[in-house]
């Protein structure tokens, strides 16, 4: 055993020295490349920027006209939402013999396809980009 020991000794000794070395590098390499760094952030922080604002305009599009397939590809995705108390839920499950813990992913599944007088179903509705973006034109 103490063989054992010394080897794991040794090799906790090498993997912290190691794993050192590697923080350093690390470190180096983003002094190195912080212009590159801060525009990758600033292009991510402008891009998220242009997606929400043409998922707003899909979404106002979409309450205009019900249209779900919007034009480039962009559409609207309607996801049901099931609002419910979980101690009902519980209770409910336990009536039906389903569990003794709630098992929300059964009893979900369960609740969007019969009627249970605790559950709200609501309709989310949300705007999808594709990832390649095609306009149409040649560049």
């Amino acid at each position: 055993m103490k063989q054992n020991l010394k080897i794991l000794a040794e090799l906790r000794r090498m993997h912290d020295k190691h794993k050192e070395i590697l923080a350093e590098k690390k470190t180096e390499f983003e002094k190195e490349n912080q212009i590159v760094i801060d525009l990758i952030e600033d292009i991510q922080g402008r891009m998220q920027a242009s997606e929400d604002l043409i998922r707003e305009e899909a979404m106002l599009k979409y309450k205009e006209t019900g249209e779900k397939k919007l034009e480039f590809g962009v559409g609207i995705r309607v996801m049901k939402r099931l609002n419910y108390d979980e101690k009902e839920a519980f209770s409910w499950a336990k009536d039906h013999s389903l569990a003794l813990a709630l098992d929300k992913r059964a009893f979900e599944k369960i609740a969007k396809v019969d009627d249970i007088d605790f559950v709200e179903t609501t309709e989310e509705a949300m705007a999808t980009i594709p990832k390649e973006i095609n306009l149409g034109e040649e560049e």
